[in-house]
């Protein structure tokens, strides 16, 4: 089994795999989704069950149905707010789960994380605090990973939070290139630690403080 995207090959079809996930859509309501989502033992099969549920939100969202529920499911502002919970509860668990499964895209053979894909799946149909409050429990259950540290970067260019100053100065004994982050905040305190990276013999922490002097002459 694979987590195929709605078209694959060079004509674009649907595989075998999306037709039964369409299926499975059909069948079950969004908290069986949400539980499939959750707990099933396959990758592939929670993935699918996850978009299952972004399909039917964004569908409702956009078009006032749903074409896997449109007898069944009658779309209100209490339904909708309903299904926003349910995938955001969801997304809670997925964006931690890092299995991996085989996938088709378009003629493609790869594999995929189920973190990564859910997240493209359901993020943009999340308010911001809820998505703020996912990228909070990423930083606090796995700051040392490439997802925190993403995270991190964007919040120093775009909302200068002594929260994510102080996260950002823990990391910087394992990750000195996170110094030039660090600098964007223009904190006096700051400049003996680059005149320290500098002069130190690591071209790894010598190469965070230059950057470093690059974003704080930019700032200044």
């Amino acid at each position: 089994q694979r987590y195929d995207s709605c078209g694959i090959g060079y004509s674009r079809i649907k595989s075998e795999n999306y037709s039964l996930a369409e299926r499975v859509w059909e069948l079950a309501g969004p908290y069986e989704l949400a539980n499939l989502a959750c707990s099933h033992s396959s990758p592939q099969v929670r993935l699918y069950a996850f978009e299952g549920l972004c399909v039917l939100l964004k569908t409702i969202k956009n078009f006032g149905h749903s074409p896997y529920w449109r007898f069944r499911f009658q779309p209100s502002d209490s339904n909708i707010v309903e299904l926003e919970d349910i995938l955001y509860c969801s997304l809670l668990q997925l964006q931690l789960d890092h299995a991996s499964a085989p996938s088709m895209t378009g003629c493609t053979f790869s594999s995929c994380t189920v973190s990564t894909t859910a997240k493209r799946l359901g993020w943009h149909l999340l308010p911001t605090t809820r998505q703020k409050i996912l990228e909070d429990v990423v930083l606090q259950a796995h700051l040392e990973s490439p997802e925190a540290e993403q995270i991190l970067k964007n919040r120093a260019e775009n909302e200068a939070t002594l929260e994510t100053y102080l996260l950002l100065e823990r990391l910087l004994s394992s990750k000195p290139h996170l110094l030039q982050y660090v600098a964007m905040f223009q904190k006096p305190r700051d400049i003996d630690l680059i005149i320290r990276y500098l002069e130190h013999d690591r071209y790894d922490m010598v190469r965070g403080g230059i950057k470093a002097v690059s974003v704080w002459t930019l700032k200044a």
